[in-house]
């Protein structure tokens, strides 16, 4: 597993500068790995001082290292990207944007988000949350196997979404980043955030495919003058009342503004709850695909839900205590890649079973000492816990981890002006 980190590490390291920023870096991310869910500046101290304590001499400023940083949080997801499609070419880019809670009155670039959990007989609970929006991305392949098809859901990093551009920043973004790290001819695809007409057109215009979902009143045209506008509701007539079945039908149709021809699956439905019809519009850029494919495509899109869950929960993502917006960009990129290397690491430890016959799911849970819990898959949360334990345990391991450091690592690697 040591190797697979290291693998991943070395892929990082043509997007610094300087020996002794890499060094920071891959030992925070290591740091982030192992500290769980309460990541301070004092827990990230503390694991670096068990595992590499030659390299930690005093208490390094954590803020001002990631404030004055050299290196560019764009150019580590396009490294940790192109490393992932080496090796699992078969895949597509998901992006959403996800709220970070923040601790501190001082912290920039945060906003207010209503709080889910809000009650109103409860007593001392806010009706809004504190926190950061930020642009995150992830790298969803599939791989062909004996017993079927298997899927990998890798972070790769996010941008803070600043409050004060609030109001047309995300389409934006979404934008530049996806222009920037998606090769040519690759899958993209996002929520109805990026729906416009000009995120499509710069999508079509730089060569990638795009999948996004259209709010239930979309307008959609038969012809490319946007003159004959498609009834969703013709089939309503045939519909009935009561039943669980979902109507799909698929038409090719134009947009305003868009110069590109669409493919739209609609599927119609009836809320028994609510008493009323539910109708879903996906589109896509790509006309050869066929409606299954399309609806299939889409509803990947929420498997970077349960990267965030595993970020907040596993790597510290929700636990950012830091000032300067520069900062808190590189803390959560980080904290977000190192979910996707715990992705990595586990999808090695897979790769190593099947050709080995290796350990099973079972005896990781009981070299953890977790008797009661038995899971259908190995998570990363039991793989972080797991690569701690047997970094821990095995001293030849350690020191081979520690000799990684020491080569890449210069005289003086508590400086934090990197």
């Amino acid at each position: 597993m040591l190797p697979a980190v290291q693998s991943v590490l070395d892929a990082l390291r043509p997007a610094f500068r300087r020996q002794r920023s890499f060094t920071l870096v891959a030992a925070l991310l290591v740091a982030l790995l192992f500290a769980g869910k309460y990541t301070t500046v004092t827990t990230l101290f503390l694991q670096l001082d068990v595992l590499l304590p030659s390299l930690v001499r005093r208490y390094w400023s954590l803020p001002k290292m990631l404030a004055r940083r050299r290196w560019d949080c764009q150019q580590l997801i396009i490294l940790m990207l192109r490393f992932l499609i080496e090796r699992l070419p078969d895949g597509m880019l998901l992006a959403d944007v996800t709220h970070t809670t923040t601790q501190g009155r001082k912290q920039q670039g945060r906003h207010l988000r209503p709080n889910p959990h809000y009650r109103k007989s409860n007593q001392n609970q806010s009706k809004f949350w504190a926190g950061n929006s930020a642009l995150s991305v992830a790298y969803a392949a599939t791989e062909q196997t004996l017993s079927g098809l298997r899927h990998w859901v890798f972070g790769l990093g996010c941008l803070l979404l600043r409050p004060s551009r609030r109001c047309g920043s995300e389409p934006a973004m979404l934008r530049r980043v996806i222009s920037a790290i998606a090769p040519k001819g690759m899958l993209i695809v996002y929520d109805r955030g990026g729906n416009d007409a000009a995120t499509i057109n710069c999508f079509v215009r730089r060569g990638l495919r795009f999948v996004t979902r259209l709010n239930a009143n979309a307008a959609l045209y038969d012809d490319p003058d946007c003159r004959r506008k498609i009834d969703l509701w013709r089939y309503q007539r045939t519909l009935k009342r009561g039943k669980k079945t979902i109507y799909r039908y698929e038409v090719l149709c134009y947009r305003k503004k868009v110069r590109s021809q669409l493919k739209a699956v609609i599927e119609i439905s009836y809320n028994r709850s609510r008493r009323d019809w539910r109708i879903c519009i996906y589109i896509s850029t790509d006309t050869a695909l066929s409606a299954e494919e399309l609806v299939n495509i889409y509803r990947t899109r929420c498997q970077i839900e349960s990267v965030h869950a595993d970020s907040k929960l596993v790597c510290g993502f929700n636990s950012c205590r830091l000032h300067s917006a520069r900062a808190i960009e590189a803390y959560l990129s980080l904290s977000l890649m190192a979910s996707g290397i715990l992705e990595y690491v586990r999808y090695s430890l897979k790769r190593a079973q099947e050709m080995s016959g290796g350990i099973s799911t079972r005896e990781i849970i009981e070299t953890l000492c977790m008797h009661w819990y038995r899971p259908m898959r190995l998570t990363r949360g039991l793989t972080a816990r797991y690569l701690e334990q047997h970094l821990h345990t095995d001293a030849k391991e350690l020191s081979t981890f520690r000799a990684y450091f020491s080569r890449h690592s210069a005289a003086s690697p508590c400086s934090t002006r990197n």
